[in-house]
């Protein structure tokens, strides 16, 4: 990703780091969904060369441009579930060292 991504802060007046784990992963998980669905529709350029040669490239060109912003989401939720699985483990040490 281009830009820096801002995490969220864990602390006792926000969400819990599993709450949050639990809907960045339900997230990721139909962004996986979506992401299959999308490649199973049958793009071929048999459907745009009526149009002209220009047309058709436009129409791959956007279609790559799409699968590009698809895999920005998922990156950027997937960046979220590992920066969340950092903040559950030094929870747990905490807990522990406190032990």
């Amino acid at each position: 990703m281009t830009k820096t991504t801002v995490f969220p802060v864990i602390h006792s007046n926000g969400n819990s780091a599993e709450s949050l784990q639990t809907e960045y992963l339900e997230a990721y998980r139909m962004g996986l969904e979506f992401k299959e669905s999308f490649y199973k529709i049958d793009f071929h350029m048999r459907n745009y060369y009526p149009l002209g040669e220009k047309l058709m490239i436009d129409a791959s060109e956007s279609r790559q441009e799409v699968i590009k912003q698809i895999n920005n989401v998922q990156d950027y939720l997937l960046e979220h579930l590992k920066h969340l699985a950092t903040e559950i483990d030094s929870e747990i040490s905490k807990k522990k060292s406190k032990l």
